[in-house]
């Protein structure tokens, strides 16, 4: 479904920054967890702008555990660094917009800091733990691949000389990026609110 899906003058009494927050995990436990999609949630209130990408790991780095090789270390850490480049990520039209944060959590995939000990036996129980850890890791793949989900999530915050005439969003400077299929985007300002798929050939979120 693309456009917008129906609009008010004010969503909530409590602004809607605040009813974002709401959406934003409802519409996260709604969705199913797809490969090569991700969803893009965006708020605007008086001067401020907020967007929240959040997709499967494996659509991001192409795993969904914690990094063990070294390839996927390096996976995690160009991840990293395309998620914290917001300006080749979103293209804003209107609005006289700019970057005040950018964060990514990778969290989920980032490999568990090791600490050194002076306690033997307790660097013997810290191998064995991550060695039962590894067993689980494997029963829970032969279990079940929806056992083992992991999500990668990002947090922009914008400041605009006035959110009401930012006119359109492009996600992505050159196509979707990581090779996304589709994008869910749901959004919600003063003006309305509105929700759209994105896809490789269709980029660009209109607000007027």
């Amino acid at each position: 479904m693309t456009g917008t899906l129906y609009s008010t003058k004010r969503p909530s009494q409590y602004g809607v920054l605040a009813l974002a927050t709401l959406l934003v995990p409802l519409a996260t436990a709604e969705s199913a967890h797809v490969h090569g999609a991700a969803e893009l949630t965006i708020a605007m209130e008086g001067s401020q702008l907020e967007l929240e990408l959040s997709s499967p790991a494996a659509s991001i780095v192409g795993f969904e555990h914690r990094a063990r090789s070294p390839e996927q270390h390096q996976a995690v850490s160009e991840a990293r660094k395309t998620l914290e480049q917001a300006d080749q990520l979103f293209v804003l039209s209107g609005g006289n917009c700019e970057l005040a944060r950018a964060d990514a959590d990778l969290a989920a995939v980032m490999a568990e800091k090791t600490h050194d000990s002076d306690d033997h036996d307790d660097e013997h129980h810290d191998q064995d733990h991550h060695a039962e850890g590894h067993h689980h890791d494997g029963d829970d793949k032969h279990a079940g691949h929806d056992d083992v989900h992991s999500n990668i999530r990002a947090l922009y915050s914008y400041t605009c000389a006035d959110t009401t005439a930012l006119k359109s969003i492009t996600f992505g400077s050159a196509g979707l990026p990581f090779g996304l299929e589709s994008v869910d985007v749901m959004w919600l300002s003063e003006r309305g609110q509105g929700a759209q798929k994105l896809d490789q050939d269709k980029r660009v979120i209109n607000f007027n």
